[in-house]
């Protein structure tokens, strides 16, 4: 009995249609239903009503409750199996952001750790032109960064989406809201008009910071000639001023948690905002090398990327501003 038949079965069963399934399967939604039709052959059953929507038959339910069992204690062997195959090798070297690092030590970092305690990894921390470059060279295994290498030989596939916010102390705000008519009528918007806040006093990144420089073309964009409080090299510092009601900043949305916990408990209240300006999105890709097929060390670390990936897929959506 093929897995694949099995597979497909099941999703026509979530679906209840040859057509959705084949949509969620990429294949046609003939080739769906010959599967389904070669799997009832084969245990000389009916197994859907060809209605619409589809329904199960009794021998249906049955095979539907066994198929899912059986594919996931083929999951649970393939892991156990691709667990011993990794513990071979005893290192894996990705390159990554030190920003972007921070936010995924505590989720797609430490799950690879969990499932696999034995491997080291080592992380190079460096810009997005840097750490692809090391990947060229032979020197990586993988990359997580913006952006997609041209170069032949490298495979990409999306990771998660990045989002660039404007954040600042609530006091701020509050000051800006009694001065400008238009703000004082919104209550915590979900998108902010960046115009709105010509009056507003900005902390910047230190020039060639990519959140600069999203930020940069955003206030081009907004034609705001920025009143700059102060520049400086890292995150966490533009924070500390930010919280005192310094001046507003751009700022990963993924690393709020990671600066408010940071600088501890008490401190004043904060409110970050969505811009509306397709610019503060982006993708965050993984990539590695076309022919890296025999590192099974990569191919375990991609499977937990693909995972976290789909979670992340599965939690975005818009949220209110604080």
């Amino acid at each position: 009995m093929q897995t694949a038949y099995l597979d497909t079965f099941l999703k026509t069963v979530e679906s209840r249609s040859f057509t959705l399934a084949a949509k969620q399967l990429f294949i046609t939604q003939q080739a769906v239903s010959k599967q389904v039709a070669c799997l009832e052959k084969e245990l000389q059953a009916t197994l859907v009503e060809r209605t619409t929507p589809l329904r199960l038959t009794p021998k249906g339910r049955i095979v539907a409750r066994y198929a899912g069992a059986m594919l996931q204690l083929l999951q649970d062997m393939q892991a156990e199996l691709a667990a011993v195959a990794v513990s071979a090798q005893q290192a894996l070297n990705v390159g990554v952001a030190h920003t972007r690092g921070k936010y995924l030590a505590s989720s797609l970092f430490a799950a690879f750790h969990k499932r696999y305690p034995e491997v080291q990894l080592n992380l190079y921390e460096s810009c997005n032109s840097g750490v692809y470059k090391q990947l060229l060279d032979g020197q990586l295994d993988c990359v997580i960064a913006r952006g997609t290498p041209t170069t032949p030989g490298i495979v990409s596939f999306p990771l998660f989406s990045e989002e660039v916010v404007l954040v600042m102390a609530d006091s701020l705000w509050q000051d800006l809201r009694r001065g400008t008519e238009a703000l004082a009528a919104m209550e915590d918007p979900a998108l902010l008009e960046l115009p709105l806040l010509s009056r507003c006093p900005f902390l910047l990144l230190k020039e060639g910071d990519l959140v600069r420089t999203i930020g940069d073309q955003i206030l081009e964009e907004s034609r705001i000639r920025p009143i700059v409080s102060a520049y400086a090299e890292h995150l966490d510092t533009l924070y500390a001023m930010c919280r005192e009601g310094l001046g507003a900043m751009f700022c990963p949305r993924m690393y709020l948690g990671e600066l408010r916990s940071m600088q501890g408990g008490d401190h004043p209240p904060m409110r970050w905002f969505h811009l509306a300006n397709p610019l503060a999105r982006y993708p965050v890709n993984l990539s590695y090398p076309a022919n890296a097929y025999k590192n099974t060390v990569l191919h375990a670390f991609l499977d937990a990327a693909k995972g976290f990936a789909a979670a992340q897929r599965a939690q975005r959506g818009p949220e209110p501003a604080g």
